[in-house]
């Protein structure tokens, strides 16, 4: 089976278990209110008599009458019942499935027989989930990242630079901008990256996350082995990707050039990008050109971490 086919069988999956929990609890309600109002139970027992007696009329001639008559008699019920329902504070939602998708009421098709899309949205989050797998997500949040571990002379500096970070996971958007993590090792620009994705997927959005090397060489394996999957295409879709320990990947021609597509594609596309690296400006044009990070200079807001490894304390 490919790797796309695995996240739509999953994601198929959950539409039936999410339409059974949902069909079991309207069950569970509705009973519980024809067992406090039984007048309405007979009520609706009545209703559906109805309709397929008006079914059957339908289907021979001379019966008009009938059917009026059956009619009348179904709307005075109908009435009845909002009655009902109005004196015990009861809304008539209340009696039917409430579904997690309204256009196709979980079952993956819509009404033209396409598939739906919160399929497609599912098979996504699947495979983000699946990419960010070996992520410590939970181990680096904001509230354990501390601005005391840094010198005086940096810790100004690194304040600044995590209160800009915190706002922006709290307000981030679609539309949100590309940044720019420069600086040594240990300064603390994974820890906030992770802080970020963490607080981002909390609001509900697609992130991706990874080393660069681990997603070169992820998306290199299937295009050289033809797989189904579409990692790139999720790459370049997410709402918010973050690319760590930019510059410690071994580049080849096919790598770089995915490398440039997916900045370009997302910039094209107002996606933001966050990207951290141990390089500095100068080896970053040494290693990646122009074409690469002019793009990156020209579209990201950047900052520079500051101070002494706070990984060795």
């Amino acid at each position: 089976m490919g790797v796309q086919s695995k996240f739509y069988k999953s994601a198929f999956k959950t539409l039936q278990e999410r339409k059974q929990i949902s069909e079991d609890k309207a069950i569970a309600k509705k009973n519980k209110i024809y067992k406090d109002i039984p007048e309405l139970l007979e009520i609706d027992n009545q209703l559906s008599k109805n309709m397929v007696i008006v079914a059957r009329y339908a289907l021979s001639e001379g019966s008009k009458q009938k059917i009026e008559e059956i009619s009348k008699i179904s709307l005075e019920l109908s009435n009845r019942k909002r009655q009902l329902l109005c004196m015990n504070n009861i809304n008539e939602s209340d009696l039917k499935v409430q579904y997690f998708c309204n256009n196709c009421s979980d079952t993956g098709y819509d009404k033209n027989g396409k598939v739906c899309s919160c399929v497609k949205s599912l098979a996504k989050q699947f495979a983000f989930k699946e990419l960010n797998s070996s992520t410590p997500l939970n181990n680096c949040t904001f509230e354990n990242f501390d601005c005391n571990r840094y010198s005086d002379d940096n810790r100004e500096v690194m304040t600044t630079i995590f209160d800009f970070c915190k706002n922006y996971a709290d307000e981030f958007n679609e539309n949100s901008q590309s940044l720019l993590f420069m600086g040594g090792t240990g300064l603390g620009k994974t820890h906030l990256s992770l802080s970020i994705a963490g607080k981002v997927i909390e609001k509900g959005y697609g992130v991706i996350y990874g080393p660069l090397s681990k997603i070169l060489a992820k998306i290199e394996k299937e295009h050289f082995s033809q797989s189904d999957s579409t990692t790139l295409d999720n790459i370049c879709d997410c709402d918010l990707l973050i690319i760590d320990d930019l510059g410690t990947e071994f580049l080849t021609s096919f790598t770089t050039s995915v490398l440039y597509d997916i900045i370009n594609t997302r910039i094209l596309n107002s996606k933001p990008i966050i990207i951290s690296t141990n390089l500095s400006v100068e080896e970053l044009e040494k290693q990646y050109g122009q074409r690469i990070i002019s793009r990156i200079f020209g579209c990201y807001k950047g900052f520079v971490f500051r101070g002494e490894d706070i990984r060795l304390d």
